[in-house]
């Protein structure tokens, strides 16, 4: 294996750990405040902000979930071979 091969798939994988550090910050932000959110929305009669709360709230951990999915895919073929 050549050693700009062995860096470039060594920086993909730098990238792709990175890629992470979103994710894990925003389910630590959820379950610190889960308990704040449980008695605060949803114990409460459901309105159009408990709707927009809901959406603006699990919508960044879904976009940075399959951003994640995206990006930690197998490297393609064609950029191993010489």
């Amino acid at each position: 294996m050549s050693s700009a091969l062995v860096a470039e798939v060594s920086g993909y994988r730098f990238v792709n750990v990175w890629d992470l550090v979103p994710l894990t910050i925003l389910v630590y932000d959820h379950l610190l405040t889960l308990d704040a959110e449980i008695d605060y929305m949803w114990r409460k009669p459901k309105r159009f902000g408990f709707f927009l709360f809901v959406l603006l709230r699990y919508i960044s951990v879904v976009a940075t979930t399959v951003i994640i999915n995206i990006n930690f895919r197998n490297i393609p073929v064609e950029r191993c071979s010489p």
